[in-house]
């Protein structure tokens, strides 16, 4: 019986990093579980695609704002994971010496002084990686956005 030959995992990293470059990503995670080299090749990874409705359930992700409205303590554990997921992520890609193609984040705002000093945070470490693009998204309540708009985030390089 002929060996099946693993010929995807055979392809040069930038390679595989383009491909990558074409999935969500939450659709990076998947497809690197698939293969031992794809998990290594997607810590460094350059391109961060972060959006806090990959946390959510679909029921969930249909009711966000009546939940910003309602009963929080659901999307605000989904919150807590999504902002221990960016951390880690960003920290661990923060030791290898690369620099950074993209960061996007998709990021409700429950509370404004809450999440600014995380934002600031990964935008400093994005910057701090020469990061060319950035892409921010506030999913928020009525009355966050204008108290979002008094904060100010430092960026070294851009």
């Amino acid at each position: 019986m002929d060996k099946l030959v693993d010929r995807i995992s055979g392809l040069p990293p930038f390679i595989i990093h383009q491909i990558m470059s074409y999935l969500s990503t939450k659709g990076v995670a998947q497809i690197s579980i698939l293969s031992k080299r794809w998990n290594q090749l997607w810590v460094s990874f350059s391109i961060f695609d972060f959006d806090q409705t990959y946390f959510l359930t679909q029921d969930e992700s249909d009711q966000i704002i009546s939940e910003f409205e309602g009963n929080r303590s659901t999307l605000r554990d989904r919150l807590k994971e999504f902002i221990e997921f960016v951390d880690a992520s960003l920290l661990q890609f923060c030791e290898l010496k690369f620099c950074m193609h993209k960061f996007t984040l998709v990021i409700s705002i429950l509370d404004v002084e809450e999440s600014a000093p995380y934002i600031e945070k990964w935008i400093g470490l994005a910057s701090g990686k020469e990061v060319k693009m950035i892409s921010l998204e506030f999913l928020t309540s009525g009355d966050a956005p204008s108290l979002l708009d008094s904060y100010y985030f430092k960026v070294n390089y851009l």
